[in-house]
């Protein structure tokens, strides 16, 4: 075991996290990885604790890709109204259930990791020099979206960080 994780590796198991919450509480297929600007208009962050660092892990896209991944979640038609009450909600459960896929997936790399809450925000996140950030562009079927992963900028044990 170990006590701290690189931003990396945190993205793989964000990735492979949010891949089972596609395919079985969305219904999409698979995500594939996406390069190059992917949108950042509405998103939830949670925060996910270990022994010895804290991360913030979001998933983000347009408020028209946050709609579709609410219907999807909800097995809402296209035609179903949303108001931004439930989109919020639907995407921070969204991402509360990829966290605790993270939270079981990283329990052999971790002695533990501990789930806060969920995170709406509508607009760009624009993290200061105190903060490391590292970005995973996904489409989620047919919704692009981005993962984004916050630090604490501190030089960690070992040179990770």
């Amino acid at each position: 075991m170990t006590s701290v994780l690189t931003l990396e590796a945190w993205l793989e198991a964000a990735i492979g996290a949010l891949n089972e919450v596609a395919t079985s509480s969305l219904g999409t297929a698979p995500i594939e990885r996406s390069e190059g600007s992917m949108p950042e208009e509405a998103g939830a962050f949670l925060p996910l604790f270990s022994d010895h660092e804290s991360i913030h892990v979001g998933l983000f896209s347009t408020r028209a890709g946050a709609a579709a991944l609410t219907r999807s979640l909800l097995g809402m038609g296209p035609e179903d109204e949303l108001s931004d009450s439930d989109i919020a909600d639907a995407v921070g459960e969204i991402v509360n259930i990829f966290g605790g896929v993270m939270q079981r997936a990283l329990h052999g790399e971790l002695k533990r990791v501990d789930l806060g809450l969920p995170v709406f925000i509508w607009g760009l996140v624009a993290p200061t020099e105190r903060l490391k950030r590292l970005d995973g562009g996904v489409m989620i079927g047919d919704v692009p979206a981005k993962l984004i992963l916050l630090r604490g900028a501190v030089e960690l044990p070992g040179g990770k960080g």
